[in-house]
């Protein structure tokens, strides 16, 4: 495992801890594929109609499946590494399936991180081993850092009715700016895929240039 592998797996081992109860990290900690969050969604078939966005739950979020694979790649581990985020996100679904306007919001978030997780994740397959492992740690802990956060924070709203009801607009303020931080992870991600696409294009052109100015010195000879 290398210094940066070390690093990025530490980092989310104690974000789970720091957050979560030993209760709420038992919970999580069941085994949880993207395959077993992706039917657990499908489960809730008398809530979809609460959530236009969740009708596209289970399709959209096998975009990152790529991104899946990956991490359990990268950390020669088991499931357990992307079990902190599938685990996470099913137990907020768990809580907020019957309230419409949380179902809709976890859902919007969730299906965000799908789709722009997923194109970095696809075009990552292009890129050296090297890069790879680079973008992956650095967004694999980003990740749990919020869907962490919304645990707790859910599960603080759902045991509070009375603050529920009264700070329903900071409570979605507060998820909102901690989501901005995980997109801007990405983001960040997404130009060292473009920087790391262009040196490797350059790599390409360079040993083409090289091997056309050998090829003919070898025939000759």
């Amino acid at each position: 495992m290398s210094i940066v592998e070390k690093h990025a797996f530490h980092r989310a081992e104690q974000i789970y801890e720091r957050y979560l109860t030993a209760e709420e990290q038992a919970r999580i900690q069941i085994p949880t594929s993207l395959a077993d969050l992706v039917d657990k969604a499908a489960q809730f078939r008398n809530y979809r109609a609460k959530s236009p966005r969740f009708m596209m739950f289970s399709q959209e979020a096998m975009a990152l499946e790529a991104f899946e694979k990956l991490i359990e790649g990268a950390c020669e581990m088991s499931p357990k590494a992307c079990g902190l985020i599938w685990g996470s996100v099913a137990f907020i679904l768990e809580m907020v399936k019957e309230d419409a306007t949380r179902l809709e919001k976890v859902t919007e978030f969730f299906l965000d991180m799908a789709k722009k997780v997923g194109k970095i994740s696809f075009h990552l397959n292009e890129l050296p081993i090297s890069s790879v492992l680079d973008i992956c740690y650095a967004l694999y802990p980003a990740i749990v850092d919020f869907w962490l956060k919304a645990v707790k924070h859910y599960k603080v709203l759902k045991s509070d009715g009375i603050r529920d009801r009264i700070g329903a607009v900071a409570q979605f303020n507060y998820l909102d700016k901690k989501y901005q931080i995980l997109a801007s992870a990405i983001n960040d991600q997404k130009s060292a895929l473009e920087r790391a696409e262009a040196g490797h294009l350059a790599a390409e052109v360079e040993s083409d240039r090289v091997q056309s100015k050998l090829y003919p010195l070898a025939t000759e000879n």
